[in-house]
């Protein structure tokens, strides 16, 4: 219940945090944009995702999990940055 109710709000929460921090930054984007970005890196990094629980099932807890967190974490971090500066250096259309 809570992964269909209380993380989409708390992802729109974060979107429109960052899309403020971009702001006082100098950004010129919009609130959609934001929401796109972070909705797409978490869906770019997905896969990422099934591999760490792929690696947590069968392997269980180490520093095999531990890395194949960071990675996703780190894949995640760098998508969704990429995408908010893109969208954030563009003139709002929308």
């Amino acid at each position: 219940m809570a992964w269909l109710i209380i993380w989409p709000l708390a992802f729109y929460g974060l979107a429109g945090l960052s899309h403020i921090a971009a702001r006082m930054l100098g950004g010129r984007g919009n609130w959609f944009s934001a929401r796109l970005a972070l909705f797409w890196a978490l869906l770019a990094a997905t896969p990422a995702a099934l591999l760490y629980g792929l690696t947590m099932g069968l392997i269980g807890p180490g520093p095999q999990a531990s890395l194949t967190g960071f990675i996703w974490l780190l894949g995640l971090a760098w998508i969704w940055l990429s995408g908010l500066v893109e969208a954030e250096t563009q003139e709002a259309t929308i």
